[in-house]
């Protein structure tokens, strides 16, 4: 037994390891610790970051937690301005007054540009480029030539000099809030008696925390700001909003929308809004029809009649917008307005037009009347002229507010010769030159007659132009072709239709076919060929008669 210890005792050996290297490791993770739970306890603060606190401030405040001695900016990127903008300054503790009166301004009101500014020893400056890739990089830079350098677009040598010397100013740094290629703000410090910071990787991984914090505090900004803009339009609007599903289930309204229907929105939410609570039972269908037709195209417009909550009906304007998410409808904000007041406006418009149309009807059939009572013979002729030309007007589709343009011109084309002798009118025989000559200036009496009466027509130039031909052998002034309007080339082919086909003092009827000869063998000559041919149509197979 004694033999065996000894030989295990023998068998024994002796081992030593030096743990130099492992206890320096252990020391430096000790050394990260505090780093380590710094960070995890930002990173918390961030998730839960209230929407009243001042993330810039925030961010400065752990900057010069980590950093010590040291003049913090923190600056927000203003794109309006296209600079920084101060968000967080400290560091100057009770000498700020000092500071105003050396810089000559207040560096917390400045906007501070990026690039531009000058590199100690080097004629030229930073670039606008350079300055962005340095922001973006994510590093923390020390600037070149330091605080003098840095300020010398802002303020004056001699002044940053004392500044300076003042708060006993070293090296300065800058590091970018960026994220994703976006530039949100950037940290500067201005170190006070150090030259170095000890622990750049350390401010730099907080500062891309920060970063991720702030473009995600921007986003929800902007989507609070953007909710409390829609809250706002949707509620204040003066119209009567109402916003449903997609499949037309009420989910609210606006106040505009109680006034103006009589319902509450506890009374009414949850429920179809084509169930008949707005809508005539004869305007069910229609409704659904038109929320189909905004789910589905887009924007709506369309004057209807909807109900109130005491049955009253009313007349409004209606209009509707899909509301999309993620590339699809999700409902539609709907938006009325009572037109009632309009729809009566627009009656007693209707009324006022009718009867001031039929006060200027009755007017032009005066006036035809008090010429053709000069001429026996050709009593009628300007009404059966203006039957024709109506007619060949609408066969060449023509609008109807243009038709009764050239009515009105052929009621009256003949109006000049009012001031013509009635024994020349009524001349049985031939007319000598001068007899035809004041013939001819009955055109340009009746374009002097009624160029100072505001048609909603060119009528005066219509009557004055009646007597022209196309190939410019016409009167009073030899137009040709497009020179003359088209509705005076109809009035001059019914004009010429209906003389020949009538009787006259000179001669008796030649009859209609004498007529449409006459059109038919100068067409494109002194006859525009499409009013021709329209013509022969409506007499040959469509059987227009004058009676």
């Amino acid at each position: 037994m004694i033999k065996n210890k000894e030989k295990i005792k023998k068998k024994l050996i002796e081992q030593y390891t030096d743990i130099t290297d492992y206890k320096k490791t252990e020391g430096r993770e000790m050394e990260h610790i505090p780093e380590m739970k710094f960070l995890a306890d930002t990173a918390m603060d961030f998730v839960e970051f209230p929407p009243e606190k001042d993330i810039f401030k925030y961010i400065g405040e752990k900057v010069q937690e980590i950093v010590g001695n040291a003049i913090i900016y923190t600056n927000e990127f203003d794109k309006e301005k296209d600079g920084f903008v101060v968000r967080y300054l400290k560091g100057y503790g009770e000498n700020l007054k000092k500071v105003l009166s050396i810089l000559g301004k207040d560096p917390t009101k400045m906007v501070y540009k990026i690039g531009g500014l000058e590199i100690s020893g080097q004629k030229n400056k930073v670039s606008i480029k350079e300055g962005k890739a340095i922001l973006l990089s994510g590093k923390l830079t020390k600037w070149p030539g330091g605080f003098t350098e840095m300020s010398s677009k802002y303020v004056s040598k001699s002044a940053s000099q004392i500044f300076k010397k003042l708060f006993n100013l070293s090296e300065v740094y800058m590091i970018g809030l960026s994220r994703k290629g976006e530039i949100l703000g950037e940290v500067v410090i201005l170190l006070r008696g150090q030259n170095e910071i000890k622990n750049p990787d350390f401010i730099e991984t907080f500062i891309k925390q920060a970063a991720i914090a702030l473009q995600q505090k921007k986003a929800e900004e902007a989507l609070r700001q953007s909710r409390q803009e829609f809250i706002s339009i949707f509620r204040d609007n003066p119209e009567a909003i109402v916003y449903i599903d997609e499949k037309g289930t009420i989910l609210d309204i606006n106040s505009r929308f109680f006034e103006l229907f009589g319902y509450t929105l506890e009374e009414i939410k949850g429920k179809n809004i084509n169930s008949g609570i707005i809508h005539p039972s004869e305007k069910i269908e229609e409704g659904e029809g038109l929320d189909n037709e905004a789910l589905s195209k887009g924007y709506i417009n369309f004057e209807t009649i909807r109900r109130k909550k005491d049955g009253t009906l009313f007349p409004v304007s209606m209009s509707g917008s899909p509301v999309i998410v993620d590339g699809n409808p999700r409902g539609i904000i709907g938006m009325f307005v009572d037109i009632t007041e309009r729809k009566k406006t627009e009656e007693h418009l209707k009324e006022s037009f009718k009867k001031l149309q039929k006060t200027m009807e009755d007017s032009i059939e005066a006036i035809s009347l008090v010429t053709e009572a000069r001429d026996a013979y050709t009593a009628g002729h300007q009404r059966k002229v203006s039957r024709l030309a109506v007619a060949l007007a609408e066969e060449m589709g023509f609008p109807k507010d243009k038709v009764e343009g050239i009515k009105i011109a052929a009621l009256i084309h003949d109006v000049g010769k009012i001031n013509l002798p009635a024994e020349i009118l009524s001349k049985p025989g031939k007319l000598s030159k001068i007899e035809f000559s004041l013939i001819k200036n009955h055109s340009q009496i009746g374009y002097d007659i009624l160029k100072k009466i505001d048609f909603l027509w060119p009528i005066a130039e219509i009557v004055l132009q009646h007597h022209e031909k196309i190939n410019g052998s016409g009167y009073p002034r030899g137009l040709k072709g497009d020179e003359i309007l088209l509705e005076a080339k109809i009035i001059c082919i019914a004009d010429v239709v209906e003389a020949m086909s009538s009787h006259r003092p000179y001669r008796p009827a030649l009859g209609i076919d004498k007529a449409l000869e006459e059109i038919s063998q100068n067409k494109g000559i002194l006859y525009d060929p499409e009013v021709v041919d329209v013509c022969i149509k409506l007499f040959r197979e469509k059987g227009f008669k004058f009676e």
